[in-house]
């Protein structure tokens, strides 16, 4: 399984669970502070085993991880799920524009759109959240089923 958070102290970080040695994960950790009640955007992006995190279109951090999916088969939770240390924890806070790709979307520093996403060939999810739940997103690739608690993939 695998995580992109806002930790607690307010940077984000990205990590892979379920490998290495005794079923550890791999994980990075950016310098850059999400403001509190700003939209921020998040580009999280892997290419050949380098990850990289943008935050507003900029780099903050990048890593190599072995297995940035951790090798999991479980559901994609947004917002929220199980830690093992910590019990059910979710988002404090609003989402909006998420989109999983097949491909990199970006690997230089960009400037942030400023419209919602559209879907094109290379979109595996996108979800919008223009109504609420009521317009929830769109699936394509591998995903096999989607609804308002869970989204079911194949290789993600």
């Amino acid at each position: 399984s695998f995580a992109l958070s806002v930790t607690d102290q307010g940077t984000v970080g990205y990590v892979s669970y379920g490998h290495g040695t005794g079923g550890s994960g791999e994980f990075i950790t950016g310098d850059r502070k999400v403001q509190l009640n700003e939209w921020t955007h998040i580009a999280l992006t892997f290419n050949e085993g380098e990850t990289k995190i943008y935050i507003n279109g900029e780099l903050d951090t990048q890593g190599t991880l072995a297995k940035p999916f951790g090798g999991s088969t479980k559901n994609v939770l947004l917002g929220g799920g199980d830690s093992a240390s910590r019990g059910p924890v979710s988002v404090d806070g609003y989402m909006d524009n998420i989109r999983v790709s097949s491909v990199v979307r970006y690997d230089n520093p960009f400037e942030p759109p400023s419209l919602k996403f559209s879907p094109d060939d290379k979109t595996f999810l996108l979800f919008d959240f223009e109504n609420g739940l009521e317009n929830l997103g769109s699936v394509g690739g591998g995903a096999t089923s989607l609804n308002t608690k869970s989204v079911s993939c194949a290789n993600l």
